[in-house]
């Protein structure tokens, strides 16, 4: 995929929104294969040829979530938060539906790491509200998180029926890396 990307790069250098989008998708080839040194490094090059495009707004915002995502996976998360907290300044302006879903989810965990299990478990339930509508392959993601929550704040009738929810939604769109994860969460919680 890098060589496609890369192609395509040569071909539209000199039109920079298209170079910017170019750029984004090798920042997510590099995010596949956890080369977070790689993505982040794409993605501050997508940055600089974006600002050249008619769409500065929207290339702001969109490197701000790409970079929020990856901090997060990077577990920087005080990094990933200042990100975060400036797109729902901005409402979230650019930002498609499943992706407010994640940053929503960012945030819940965050807000669990800092044990205010109350505000984590409202915006669990945001997360999955807003994910059930944009994206709803991807809401065993977003179970396993609340599962984590239950769990540590010792519900776990409420961690085993996110389980069977999230489980469920996996069969249901026959995706087998949200099945082992549900399953992957059961096991390291020892239910």
């Amino acid at each position: 995929s890098l060589n496609l990307i890369i192609a395509f790069i040569e071909n539209n250098e000199d039109d920079y929104y298209y170079h910017y989008k170019a750029l984004i998708l090798k920042s997510y080839t590099y995010k596949s294969l956890f080369n977070y040194h790689e993505t982040l490094k794409a993605l501050n090059q997508a940055y600089k040829v974006g600002l050249q495009s008619n769409k500065v707004s929207e290339v702001k915002a969109n490197i701000n979530l790409e970079k929020a995502y990856a901090l997060f996976d990077m577990l920087k998360y005080d990094e990933a938060n200042k990100l975060m907290q400036e797109l729902k300044k901005d409402n979230y302006r650019y930002i498609e539906p499943a992706d407010i879903a994640g940053m929503t989810m960012q945030e819940a965990y965050i807000d669990y790491l800092h044990k205010d299990y109350t505000n984590s478990e409202k915006k669990y339930d945001d997360a999955i509200s807003l994910m059930e509508k944009a994206n709803p392959k991807n809401l065993p993601i977003i179970y396993g998180k609340k599962m984590e929550l239950y769990l540590k704040t010792n519900q776990r009738s409420k961690a085993l029926h996110d389980f069977k929810l999230g489980l469920t939604s996996a069969e249901k769109h026959n995706i087998m890396k949200y099945k082992i994860y549900m399953y992957e969460k059961l096991r390291e919680q020892q239910m």
